[in-house]
């Protein structure tokens, strides 16, 4: 994946789509593929209902097993919300297939990627509502958590941050989404068939 971010992708389908300039919370499903984190599932969950209220929750978060050993579970205290918590499975290897699963059975019309190894902030996805500009799709701030020398070094070498462009209309853009935090349109995902699921591991199958 560095070495992808390093060269520079550049991408290969375009089209001339033009997304909505305004949502709300409500038109985003979040899609979060997993294997083998219970931890993490349960740590994303903790953290969102301790920063986010009712203003912001979104038509539901899809949790995508891909797996696991142990099955992943949804602990039961967010068993019942006030949106759904839904959990999927999915038996063919890799977090491009699980993301897949989750976008097919979606039904917001925004799909907000995170990975199970991360946790959400307050702007999570307010800073999306925001940025809203008839994109397709966004990409969304990544930051390493705590001062260790694994963490000094994700910064550094800015690996969970796209490069940027500056676009003919004068506005910064990504190159690619990195879908430890990114926001993209449903109709987009589908115009381009979802995820390459012939890439069977986390090894930049998202910048593709």
């Amino acid at each position: 994946m560095t070495l992808i971010t390093k060269l520079g992708f550049k991408p290969q389908k375009k089209a001339n789509l033009i997304a909505s300039g305004q949502i709300q919370a409500s038109d985003i499903s979040i899609v979060i593929p997993v294997r083998n984190n219970q931890k993490g599932i349960d740590l994303f969950l903790e953290e969102f209902f301790q920063t986010h209220n009712s203003l912001l929750y979104p038509q539901e978060i899809i949790i995508v097993d891909n797996n696991s050993q142990p099955e992943i579970t949804i602990p039961q205290q967010y068993q019942v919300k006030p949106f759904p918590i839904r959990l999927l499975k999915c038996s063919k290897t890799g977090p491009a297939a699980a993301r897949n699963v989750g976008i097919k059975h979606a039904k917001g019309d925004w799909i907000l990627f995170k990975d199970s190894d991360c946790i959400p902030s307050e702007s999570f996805i307010q800073g999306y509502l925001q940025a809203m500009n008839g994109s397709i799709g966004y990409a969304g701030n990544v930051k390493a958590w705590g001062e260790y020398i694994l963490s000094r070094y994700y910064e550094s070498q800015e690996i969970i941050m796209p490069f940027t462009v500056i676009a003919e209309e004068g506005i910064i853009r990504p190159e690619y989404l990195i879908t430890a935090n990114a926001l993209v349109w449903k109709k987009a995902l589908s115009k381009i068939g979802g995820f390459n699921e012939r890439i069977k591991m986390a090894a930049g199958e998202d910048i593709d």
